[in-house]
């Protein structure tokens, strides 16, 4: 009985006697993978890895162009932001509107300018390109059909005042005066002057414990403007510079300009003085725009004003025989509170630290869109009534808007657009009382372009005489257009934005 048992459980392990199980060398033999079954398996591993790395990078890629079009939008979306409300609180008939047309040739990056590589941008007709053409490597200014269908990046200055309450970015630390302290305590301040345009770069030194500013500055400028710009598109920077205005003292006779001192801290947004907010200047708004206004000249009696100036170009041409303007130098008026003292030739209009430290977080005031390689500004000119609301074809015109761009190298002036300029404008076709020649009247280029009787049921502007044209000095709208690109390089093209303002 017991044998049996033994017998039965050495056949359940699959022994045949009860002798001990036998030794691996006796002939047993394990499974094991072949090298074949290893060869396909290693293979199939690679190929899941690979799949893996593929939807990975592709995930990581997507992420990354993600985050670079959310970042460049919100830069976008920021400009737009903040020129849709400073023209929105511009009161035409209380500002002057300065507009800077510029061209600059530049390359796209530091790489590509290295390598004479034109970062340029279709304007004209496609159909109007020779095939083959290649604009990145042409270095001409123009003049063949297959250039002139392309830009140089706009880099355009845009100048007006507002009644935006603001509040200071930079207000000083030991306020001096009622002004100063008012800023200090947080107030929002109105009239302010805007400026919009490409920054000159500079770098941050510590000295003595201390970050300053180094001076080292980096204009987007070359001349001629046909050469590539010594910084590349892609690290110029859009500024905005708002100026806190602040009267004089009553019975305080102020020349309306901005003096050295005043300049060296709003363009960089920072000031050593504490007694002194760094974006705030004592200026005279009243006794600025009066310099554009009508008025009578004592010592001849001559009515004059730079309303009638037509088109408004007040660089690089006079304004002829029988004008009698004063200043003399008129572009004075417009350099001298533009630019950095007065000297147009690098178009400074501020000084930006790419990354400043936090003793100089208050430049931070002037920053507005990094990457920005085009800005320009557009015009409706208010002598084309037909651009006007009040027009009767306003609703069934079927051509597009005739947008104006400002000529490379011009600065166009918009004088306050008040009844008295009006007025001056209107009454050039009334012989003078001092017999003073008016050469080149302004009121001639306001046409009536819709005469009487042409459009069934309108009588547009009744008869067709001085009084009746639509006479206006500001333009109809603006249109302003950026292009932000990457800086980075995760995008292929720019994001491009517009915003158009009327001032109707």
């Amino acid at each position: 009985m017991m044998l049996d048992f033994a017998k039965l459980v050495s056949r359940m392990h699959g022994q045949t006697s009860l002798s001990a199980a036998p030794a691996p060398w006796r002939g047993t033999r394990r499974p094991a993978f072949t090298l074949t079954e290893m060869l396909v398996a290693l293979a199939v591993m690679v190929l899941a890895m690979a799949m893996v790395t593929g939807v990975f990078s592709m995930t990581t890629k997507t992420a990354a162009i993600s985050a670079a079009i959310a970042n460049v939008e919100m830069l976008a979306r920021n400009f737009a932001d903040q020129l849709q409300q400073d023209l929105e609180y511009c009161d035409p008939t209380q500002s002057v509107l300065v507009i800077h047309g510029r061209t600059q040739a530049a390359g796209l990056t530091e790489d590509s300018r290295q390598a004479g590589q034109y970062y340029r941008v279709m304007t004209g007709d496609p159909a109007n390109v020779t095939v083959g053409y290649n604009t990145r490597f042409d270095p001409s200014s123009g003049g063949t059909p297959s250039r002139d269908q392309y830009s140089d990046p706009r880099a355009d200055v845009l100048m007006f005042f507002t009644n935006r309450p603001t509040v200071s970015k930079a207000p000083a630390v030991n306020p001096a005066n009622t002004f100063q302290l008012s800023l200090y305590r947080g107030a929002r301040q109105s009239p302010i002057q805007v400026v919009y345009g490409h920054a000159t770069l500079d770098t941050a030194v510590q000295t003595g414990g201390t970050w300053q500013f180094a001076n080292n500055l980096q204009h987007i400028e070359t001349t001629p403007s046909t050469n590539l710009s010594p910084l590349p598109a892609s690290r110029w920077h859009l500024a905005r510079r708002a100026t806190l205005l602040g009267e004089p003292p009553p019975g305080y006779y102020m020349i309306p300009k901005f003096n050295n001192t005043d300049f060296l801290r709003i363009l960089r947004c920072y000031s050593n003085n504490d007694n002194f907010a760094a974006d705030a200047v004592r200026f005279s708004l009243t006794d600025y725009l009066n310099v554009f206004a009508p008025y009578v000249d004592v010592g001849s009696g001559s009515l004059m004003g730079l309303a009638r100036r037509s088109p408004y170009l007040f660089k690089g041409t006079s304004f002829g025989p029988g004008h009698i303007v004063w200043p003399p130098n008129k572009t004075d008026w417009i350099d001298r509170v533009l630019w950095a003292y007065g000297d147009p030739p690098n178009h400074h209009i501020a000084t930006v630290i790419e990354h400043p430290p936090a003793a100089l977080q208050d430049n931070l005031g002037l920053h507005l869109v990094p990457g920005c390689v085009w800005f320009q500004v557009e015009l409706l000119l208010p002598e084309d009534p037909r651009n006007g609301l009040d027009h009767p074809l306003s609703d069934q015109r079927r051509d597009t808007p005739r947008w104006v761009e400002v000529e490379a190298g011009q600065t166009y002036v918009f004088v306050p657009d008040s009844d008295e300029n009006r007025q001056l404008v209107e009454q050039q076709a009334v012989a003078n009382p001092m017999n003073v020649s008016l050469i080149g009247q302004r009121v001639s280029t306001f046409m009536q372009l819709v005469p009487p009787g042409t459009v069934a049921g309108v009588n547009y502007n009744g008869a067709d005489t001085i009084a009746n044209r639509q006479v206006r000095m500001w333009p109809y709208a603006i249109r302003v257009t950026v292009r932000v690109i990457d800086q980075r390089g995760r995008l292929e093209q720019p994001i491009v934005r517009s915003v158009v303002h009327r001032f109707d």
